[in-house]
């Protein structure tokens, strides 16, 4: 009860608030901008944690957008809240009470960015993270694309698609067409992937540059060294963009960091011993990042998976010895998801591997009619969607337990929605 007269108190303050925001919108800017801090400061009772405090002022933003697009930020000043019990919810790895004295409430926030926001981490709610005994297919389409090679989820429900042609189209759980387009390499892309803010990104291998689509039009997001050419991508969670690239010889390979267009990291050889990390060989290697920081990359032309730690020391490597399959592994497109869990698929063999963080076999993936499999992400909700080169199908599969017990999805999300911001 104290909580609930709490959340009623904080709630009449936020309706007056809002009330004389919207009599005095056609005011100037100042004082609309004097009148929203002066109503919207606020005691926060001992008995409202922080997070319902941020649950509850979140509720706010579709209206102050509605009234006013000048006002930029709100400020939601907030008297020290020390609970220890509700910090260990915002940080386990802090064991000291968190104090919370100054929050920022963005109200300019766009509906993309909730929406991102919301997809990329509402997953770990929906899973506990252990695998099921046996994967479902729980759909299955044809793309009407020739040779597909990659797939790229875009939320939780689409995904961009591409094979041999310079169509990308993006499609729905369902197989309908939602968008499409062409690229503008000379054949077809070498890649393609979706940026943490929901842009497609595609490498173009001959012109040595991997291009952006935004609002429908294409940009060189960013041009790789002479010499070298980009094939595989992959968007992390803080942003950068990870590319693997090879010489026009195909003697070296290595991974390459990029924030904002420029390099800030390079994975080739391994940092204690100068030994390169992948085999020169015609296949590109493929990349992904790690919820720890671990770069895996798998490396067909050594028929292995190596994971190094975020620095470019070799962490441990995979070569499907464990799975005890007929066929040589020879490794294709990689995933990780929000366990930590390692996915990469085997072209020969029809399958998709699974292992820990550490490197450790936890399974295989092989009945659920999979047919070289050369396209696999992962999308909001923790499916994994893959694609054939062979039929150009692609099945969506769930591949974890679902939660059975813990906070609704809902509450989780407003959960997250303070802990993203802090």
């Amino acid at each position: 009860r104290p909580v609930a007269k709490s959340y009623s108190k904080v709630a009449d303050s936020i309706a007056k608030a809002t009330e004389k925001f919207l009599l005095i919108k056609q005011g100037d800017k100042s004082s609309l901008q004097r009148k929203i801090k002066e109503e919207s400061t606020f005691t926060c009772p001992s008995s409202l944690g922080p997070s319902q405090v941020m649950s509850r002022t979140l509720d706010l933003h579709p209206t102050e957008n509605m009234a006013c697009s000048a006002v930029k930020t709100m400020e939601v000043s907030v008297i020290k809240n020390t609970t220890r019990d509700r910090s260990k919810s915002l940080d386990q790895s802090k064991q000291n009470p968190v104090e919370l004295t100054k929050t920022i409430l963005v109200a300019h926030r766009t509906k993309a960015e909730q929406k991102s926001l919301t997809e990329r981490n509402s997953a770990i709610f929906m899973t506990n993270g252990q695998l099921l005994k046996k994967a479902r297919v729980i759909s299955s389409f044809t793309t009407g694309l020739e040779n597909l090679t990659a797939v790229a989820c875009y939320g939780s429900r689409e995904a961009w698609i591409c094979g041999e042609t310079k169509v990308i189209k993006r499609l729905d759980i369902q197989g309908f067409q939602k968008n499409a387009l062409l690229a503008t390499c000379k054949y077809f892309p070498g890649d393609i992937a979706v940026t943490r803010d929901g842009e497609l990104i595609y490498s173009n291998v001959n012109a040595r540059a991997v291009t952006v689509v935004r609002e429908e039009k294409t940009e060189i997001l960013i041009q790789v060294p002479k010499g070298w050419h980009p094939c595989k991508l992959c968007c992390t969670s803080s942003g950068d963009i990870l590319v693997a690239m090879f010489t026009s010889d195909d003697k070296n390979h290595k991974i390459v960091r990029y924030h904002e267009g420029k390099i800030t990291q390079e994975i080739e050889k391994d940092v204690n011993y100068e030994n390169p990390l992948f085999q020169e060989g015609r296949h590109p290697v493929y990349v992904a990042e790690n919820t720890n920081g671990d770069i895996c990359a798998a490396d067909p032309n050594a028929e292995m998976v190596v994971v190094v730690h975020n620095r470019g020391k070799e962490k441990f490597r995979y070569d499907g010895t464990a799975a005890k399959r007929a066929k040589p592994f020879i490794p294709g497109p990689i995933v990780t998801d929000s366990s930590g869990h390692i996915i990469v698929t085997d072209q020969i063999n029809d399958c998709l591997h699974i292992l820990d963080k550490n490197g450790q076999f936890m399974g295989c993936i092989g009945d659920c009619g999979l047919d070289q499999p050369t396209g696999l992400s992962v999308d909001k909700e923790e499916r994994l969607w893959v694609g054939s080169y062979n039929t150009g199908n692609v099945k969506v599969i769930e591949y974890l337990k679902p939660r059975k017990s813990g906070p609704s999805k809902e509450q989780s999300l407003k959960f997250l929605h303070f802990n993203d911001k802090n």
